[in-house]
């Protein structure tokens, strides 16, 4: 399953130490992004104690899948570097979480060493954690800063966006800003289209620490 963490827990540090490698692999080394890197693997200003990150792991402590999770009260992308995407009036709201980072590992040999999903469950099951997490902090909508051709992507695995200004281009293409509501039946469609059966994020520790 997922597993939600945070800069500030000393348990964590061994995953989140191989997020930020695997993120420098994926969007650096594959992508061609340019990233800020170090020994470290990427990071930016954006990796504060504020964030959340959702992560896969394989039975070999790789991770395989990962998304940051970002309150809109706090620094995010969206306000801070892409305002305009939004008519110039990001949200600030601290039941709206902005969705970054996402990245899913292109190698079968991790991908299928994932305990109870199989290689091509695990992009759907992100989705669907997305909107577990949603819901389990009590947010009213995600939103995100995408290149248009993840958010078509996007809308096939069942996700109802609504733009919140105009596209715009950037150094990778055009780019968009989007919302999503937050609710049981968005999940649901979610499990739907991406046929995952059940909850694919651990909220043991997730409820008891954020969402209270």
């Amino acid at each position: 399953m997922f597993q939600a963490l945070t800069l500030n827990s000393y348990a964590d540090q061994k995953s989140l130490s191989a997020m930020f490698k695997f993120r420098q692999e994926i969007f650096v080394d594959r992508l061609g992004w340019e990233l800020n890197t170090d020994d470290e693997g990427e990071k930016d200003q954006f990796d504060h104690d504020a964030a959340i990150f959702l992560v896969l792991e394989n039975r070999r402590g790789q991770v395989v899948a990962s998304a940051r999770m970002l309150p809109t009260y706090a620094p995010s992308l969206l306000a801070d570097v892409f305002p305009a995407l939004a008519n110039g009036n990001p949200p600030r709201d601290p039941r709206v979480w902005e969705v970054t980072r996402l990245a899913v590992d292109h190698r079968k040999d991790r991908l299928n060493d994932v305990a109870g999903l199989s290689a091509k469950e695990i992009p759907g099951a992100l989705w669907c954690c997305l909107m577990e997490f949603g819901m389990a902090v009590g947010a009213r909508n995600l939103i995100s800063v995408s290149d248009r051709r993840i958010e078509i992507i996007m809308k096939r695995a069942g996700w109802n966006l609504q733009r919140l200004g105009p596209v715009l281009d950037d150094v990778s293409g055009k780019i968009v800003g989007e919302c999503s509501k937050v609710s049981t039946a968005a999940l649901q469609n979610l499990q739907q289209r991406c046929r995952i059966s059940g909850p694919v994020l651990d909220q043991s520790w997730l409820m008891g620490d954020i969402a209270a």
